[in-house]
């Protein structure tokens, strides 16, 4: 089989599924593949595997259009979005069966105390968005362990408290499917769990030539397979993605739910991470490709911008001339971190941000339409509005 077809072969399947790609080729064909993936196409990661053997990537597969980045990159607030923040925390919980309404985490949101162990959960969720959105809350070993405690660790039963004193998990830990009671996935040994998040350590804080989000997304997968704490190991990996990105400069992660997709294609999210460990019994070694393709097409390829195209430039064009005032530049940033891409009315703003008369909210509405950084929406007699 010549190096090009290979090649071809390797392209087309674009979830890299060796197993079935198996099924597809002769032997001889499929061990060609095998052999131009190991010797040709991947590149070692400073990360390594159960018994110490790095993990691999093949970067020529991976592409993320410059507009994703741009559109992350582009800086809209400080504070966390409430609807994307909303999103991010049902979506989170509801991927791990803890399930809860939209109503009850925006009451949450909203300053009000827990009432069930759920809601209880849910403000710990909060409390860690709003520790990774703080820019002073460097990404650190004592800081990961204070962001685990925050969103999870002081929620669990006793048997999976940390000892005291202890980062990480002491005993071994298995991820059992609602299908079958054998394992889908062994954590690390807990002896080498130190060993091994050093690395990640190491990697995150490298000035390594990875894409970023790249990057966010191998950290997502690290410490999912290492499986470092006996629970919460899945929010913390999505925790730490959106950590990694905010310190970055990608702000504008603070704008969007990437849980929520993930939610949307659940199985395929638990899929990429088995093709992951099957593709390693025929490479020999843990190749993150099928996970990163994932993520890419089922998540960053389905982002919507925040804003449409133009419309910061609009915005920033007519601050700089001074035609926006404080109160307006204060209502525009509520807009965008209340209510995201969701419509909103006039009087829902009134009552939402609290702090304006009728008239000013009405004046804002008509004039940022006019900016074209509002569109209206006619429904009958009542009309809706929502960022351009």
């Amino acid at each position: 089989m010549e190096l090009a077809k290979i090649a071809e072969q390797i392209r087309l399947d674009n979830k890299l599924d060796l197993e079935k790609l198996s099924h597809k080729l002769s032997k001889n064909e499929f061990d060609s593949v095998v052999t131009v993936i190991k010797d040709v196409l991947t590149e070692e990661l400073p990360l390594y595997d159960f018994g110490g053997k790095p993990l691999s990537i093949i970067r020529s597969l991976i592409g993320i259009p410059s507009s994703i980045n741009k559109m992350l990159q582009t800086h809209h607030s400080d504070q966390y979005g409430l609807a994307a923040m909303t999103d991010e925390i049902q979506a989170s919980l509801s991927i791990e069966k803890i399930d809860t309404s939209r109503e009850s985490v925006q009451r949450i949101l909203r300053g009000f105390a827990p009432t069930n162990d759920i809601e209880t959960r849910v403000a710990g969720q909060k409390a860690g968005l709003d520790f990774i959105a703080d820019p002073q809350n460097l990404i650190t070993e004592e800081n990961l362990y204070r962001l685990y405690m925050i969103a999870i660790g002081q929620f669990l039963p006793r048997e999976h408290l940390l000892k005291e004193g202890s980062h990480y998990r002491d005993d071994a830990v298995y991820v059992i499917s609602s299908l079958s009671t054998d394992p889908v996935h062994t954590g690390v040994d807990a002896e080498k769990i130190s060993e091994r998040m050093k690395d990640l350590f190491i990697f995150l804080n490298a000035d390594h030539n990875y894409d970023h989000l790249i990057a966010s997304i191998i950290l997502h997968f690290y410490i999912a397979y290492l499986h470092p704490w006996f629970d919460g190991n899945g929010r913390m990996a999505r925790l730490v993605q959106l950590w990694y990105l905010i310190q970055k400069g990608y702000s504008s992660a603070l704008f969007v739910s990437f849980s929520k997709y993930l939610l949307e294609s659940k199985a395929r999210y638990y899929k990429a991470f088995r093709t992951v460990e099957t593709n390693q019994t025929f490479l020999g070694q843990i190749d993150l490709t099928p996970f990163v393709l994932f993520f890419i097409q089922e998540v960053l390829n389905k982002l919507n911008p925040i804003v449409a195209p133009g419309s910061f430039e609009k915005y920033q064009a007519a601050l700089s001339t001074g035609s926006i005032t404080e109160k307006e530049k204060t209502l525009w940033q509520f807009v965008l971190t209340f209510y995201g891409s969701q419509e909103f009315s006039t009087k829902g703003l009134e009552k939402e941000f609290g702090n304006a008369a009728y008239a000013t909210i009405y004046h804002f509405v008509r004039k940022f339409q006019k900016l074209g950084l509002l569109k209206e929406q006619p429904y009958g007699m009542r009309t809706k509005y929502r960022v351009a």
